[in-house]
């Protein structure tokens, strides 16, 4: 299943729920019901199996230059792991205390830190200790990514496989608002699709990490 539009998902929800002509409710309320969603579902992905959210990203190495951009959709500061290349030996980058990036180059390591300071609020990467540049070499970056939100009927639902979960909780927004009596049935179709939603989340995980969760807690909840 490929991602759709906001404007096709948009529009289909209305035709479904026979609004296309109201005004009783504006497209922003609509788009912030489905960013509420997809927070919720980024949410139990972190919680359950945060790897389900797993990319790459490949550095491009400049002579010179230690310090380099973090992927712009990095979820706060989740780096799994970073790998060096030269073309012939591989080796791990791990996250650095200050003094053991001070003391890179003189025991032969490799760090990388996270600036934080009050102007930059972690979205650079300072490599130490990497050996003389050339150009064969590469560092990827395994990290976890935020789920991108909803902001212009261009932007494209990310996520697919649950895009019926956010489907629902837009027409719970409608039905609540114009007060419909299939209300109380959307809520019952949102904690459904939510258990199955947590499943595939489990089931994405590696053996041994397939830990079926008691759901059963969920049927107390509302289904917003």
């Amino acid at each position: 299943m490929q991602p759709r539009t906001w404007e096709t998902v948009q529009e289909e929800i209305k035709k479904e729920c026979d609004i296309e002509d109201e005004q009783f409710i504006k497209d922003s309320e609509l788009m912030a019901a489905a960013n509420g969603m997809i927070r919720a579902i980024e949410g139990d992905i972190i919680e359950l199996n945060e790897d389900y959210l797993m990319k790459t990203h490949d550095f491009t190495l400049v002579d010179g230059q230690a310090t380099y951009d973090l992927p712009s959709d990095l979820f706060a500061q989740k780096i799994k792991w970073i790998l060096f290349s030269d073309g012939d030996c591989k080796s791990a980058i791990e996250r650095g205390e200050p003094w053991q990036c001070v003391m890179a180059d003189c025991n032969g390591k490799m760090f990388y830190e996270i600036l934080n300071t009050a102007w930059n609020t972690g979205r650079d990467i300072k490599f130490w200790g990497l050996p003389d540049y050339k150009s064969s070499q590469t560092v990827t970056a395994w990290y976890i990514r935020e789920i991108t939100r909803i902001s212009s009927i261009n932007s494209y639902v990310n996520l697919p496989e649950f895009e019926n979960l956010i489907i629902l909780a837009v027409k719970k927004r409608i039905f609540e608002k114009e007060k419909n009596p299939l209300l109380a049935l959307v809520i019952e179709e949102i904690k459904e699709e939510k258990l199955r939603m947590r499943k595939i989340i489990v089931n994405q995980a590696p053996d041994g990490l397939n830990i079926e969760p008691d759901l059963s807690f969920y049927n107390d909840f509302n289904g917003g």
